[in-house]
């Protein structure tokens, strides 16, 4: 039996890559630098290899949201002050809480089957902001963030806490998410009801066998008496 489903947050419930990238320009704009569409997609590339580095536990989570930025100064022609920028962009980041289409929806569904739980990776301001100015807050027992948990997914300390302070079993927690190296290898090899969201059908090339895989999150409703 179901008794919590955890949803990741990011690009499982919120567009994080519009938000993202919208802060990414507010925050240039505001320190009257000019950043283009190249620049944006190198702070990406330089953003997505670090936090792969968080979930393998080779980089620390400060250390992350620094280095980031020199190395986009580093690597671009952009003149910025680091410190500065390091500052604003969370704040900016916090401001967008863009939903994914039928997030809402869902969760007003699952609610009503069991309670539920957000499992996120990202950092804590940030986070309980975005959440709460999206309105989705009101759905949720529990909101379980890295730097607030002490391990970042797919760490197995992250899913112990989920597990304790639900006071769940492994088994009777449904988990979905759409990163194969964070969400779905700490789900299965914890033992929870592992299920990949992968709207843009990915190639699973990760030794990473969810239980199940969808790509739109109505499918929950239509799966239920399947994932239980």
């Amino acid at each position: 039996m179901i008794k919590l489903v955890c949803f990741d947050l990011d690009d499982t419930l919120m567009d994080f890559h519009k938000g993202e990238e919208i802060a990414f320009y507010e925050t240039m704009k505001e320190e009257n630098v000019e950043a283009s569409h190249d620049d944006y997609l190198l702070y990406k590339k330089i953003n997505g290899a670090l936090w792969k580095k968080l979930e393998k536990g080779e980089v620390e989570r400060y250390a992350l949201q620094r280095i980031r930025f020199e190395e986009l100064k580093k690597e671009s022609q952009l003149d910025f002050d680091i410190e500065k920028v390091n500052a604003l962009f969370p704040k900016k980041l916090s401001e967008q809480a863009i939903l994914l289409e039928d997030s809402e929806r869902i969760l007003k569904w699952c609610s009503k089957k069991a309670e539920l739980a957000i499992a996120s990776n990202g950092t804590a301001t940030t986070q309980h902001r975005r959440i709460e100015k999206s309105g989705i807050d009101k759905y949720f027992k529990y909101i379980f963030i890295s730097e607030e948990v002490g391990h970042a997914k797919p760490h197995q300390g992250f899913f112990d806490a989920i597990f304790k302070t639900a006071n769940v079993s492994p088994e009777e927690v449904l988990f979905i998410g759409d990163s194969l190296s964070a969400d779905m290898k700490g789900a299965v090899k914890s033992g929870c009801i592992s299920v990949w969201f992968n709207p843009k059908h990915i190639i699973n090339d990760l030794n990473v066998i969810p239980d199940h895989e969808m790509d739109r999150l109505s499918s929950i409703i239509d799966r239920w008496e399947e994932f239980k």
